[in-house]
C-alpha cells in the first residue's frame, strides 16, 4: 500500500479505530505527501510493517495525529526507525498510549533516545522491543544508558523528590536483541524506588529477556582470551569452562540434567532451554533474586545462532521470563 493511500484513508474514515497496514510503501518518482496534518478523532490501534526502505517515515509521521492511540505497533525488517520524527508523533499522539512495540534492525534508536521514548509516553504499561541489527554490535554503547534508566541501581534506589522513573506504571516488559543483557541491572528494574515522597514499585506482572548469542563467536572469544590468559599467566583461568575449584553459592556443582532438573523444581518451570551467563557472581545474583520474587513464578527460554552443537559448561544459566501467575 502507498503512503499516500493511507492518508487518504485517515483523512476520510473518521470511524476508524484499528489500523493495520503492511508493506507500506513510499510515494513513486519522490513524489512528497504535500504538507495538510491529518489528525483523527477515534483511532485507538495502529500497526505498520514497512517495507525495506520506507525513506518517507518522517513525512508520514510528521503529517498525522492520533491524539487517542492507546497501542503502537511499528516494524522495520531492514530500515531502522528514525528517532526524531517517532518521538515528534509521539509528543502529538502519546499521552494515552498504553502499548508500544518496536522492531528494528538498527538500533538507530539509542539508549538517550529510548528514554526520551519513554519519558513522552508515561502512561505505557506495555514496552516490547526487538532489535536485530546485522553482525555484531556494543550492547553497552547502543543501549546502556536506556539499560541505566530503566533499571535503577538496587543499591541505591533514591531519586530526587522531582523526578519520577521512566515508565512508573509498567507491566509487562519484552526485550529480544543480539548480544548479552546486562543482568546485574535486572533487580533495579523490579524492585522498589524511593522519591522521598513514598516507596513504590513498577506494577510489573511480566517481564521477558531473550537474548541471541551466537555460540560460535563466543567461542572464539573465550578462545583468544584464553590464549591471552595462557601467554601471561601459564594457567587455564581463560577456559570458557570455569575454574573447577569454583563453586556457586546456593548448590553444588550437577550435570546439567540434574542441575536443571534441581531448577525446574524449585521454580516450577514449564520451559527448558539455555543460555550464558558470564559469571558465578552473576549466576548467584539471579538466584538470590529469584528467591525473593514471591509474587513472580520464573519463566526461562532463549535461542542460539548456531548450527553446531555445543556441550554446554556448568555455568550456563536460564534466560529470564518472569512471569506473575495471577
Amino acid at each position: 500500500m502507498l503512503v499516500e493511500d493511507v492518508l487518504n484513508l485517515l483523512n476520510i474514515a473518521y470511524n476508524l479505530t484499528e489500523c493495520r497496514l503492511i508493506h507500506l510503501q513510499n510515494l513513486p518518482n519522490a513524489q512528497t505527501m504535500g504538507d495538510k496534518a491529518i489528525s483523527h478523532p477515534k483511532l485507538h490501534c495502529f500497526y505498520a510493517n514497512f517495507t525495506l526502505r520506507f525513506y518517507q517515515f518522517p513525512d508520514f509521521f510528521n503529517l498525522i495525529s492520533l491524539r487517542n492511540l492507546t497501542t503502537l505497533s511499528l516494524e522495520f525488517p531492514i530500515y531502522s526507525i528514525p528517532a526524531d520524527p517517532l518521538i515528534n508523533f509521539l509528543e502529538r499522539s502519546g499521552p494515552s498510549l498504553k502499548s508500544l512495540s518496536l522492531a528494528e534492525a538498527g538500533p538507530t534508536l539509542l539508549g538517550e533516545e529510548l528514554i526520551n521514548v519513554c519519558l513522552t509516553t508515561p502512561q505505557l504499561t506495555t514496552l516490547d522491543l526487538w532489535f536485530r541489527p546485522p553482525g555484531r554490535y556494543d550492547v553497552e554503547e547502543y543501549l546502556g544508558p536506556f539499560f541505566e534508566r530503566l533499571c535503577l541501581d538496587p543499591e541505591q534506589r533514591d531519586i530526587p523528590a522531582n523526578e519520577v522513573p521512566i515508565l512508573p506504571l509498567l507491566q509487562t516488559f519484552i526485550l529480544e536483541m543480539h548480544g548479552d543483557f546486562p543482568w546485574h541491572l535486572l533487580p533495579g528494574m523490579i524492585s522498589p524506588f524511593n522519591n522521598g515522597i513514598h516507596s513504590t514499585r513498577r506494577p510489573l506482572q511480566k517481564v521477558v529477556i531473550k537474548c541471541y548469542v551466537d555460540l560460535e563467536e563466543r567461542m572464539n572469544d573465550s578462545d583468544g582470551s584464553e590464549s591471552s590468559h595462557s601467554s601471561d599467566s601459564g594457567d587455564d583461568e581463560g577456559d570458557i569452562t570455569p575454574d573447577r575449584k569454583s563453586t556457586p553459592k546456593h548448590e553444588r556443582r550437577f550435570s546439567i540434567d540434574d542441575r536443571l532438573a534441581t531448577i525446574n523444581k524449585f521454580r516450577r518451570l514449564r520451559e527448558i532451554s539455555y543460555a550464558l551467563i558470564p559469571d558465578w557472581d552473576t549466576y548467584d545474583m539471579l538466584w538470590d533474586f529469584g528467591r525473593q520474587l514471591s509474587t513472580f513464578q520464573l519463566l526461562l527460554s532463549s535461542e542460539y545462532q548456531s548450527h553446531h552443537e555445543w556441550d554446554l559448561f556448568e555455568l550456563s544459566c536460564l534466560l529470564l521470563d518472569l512471569d506473575d501467575p495471577q
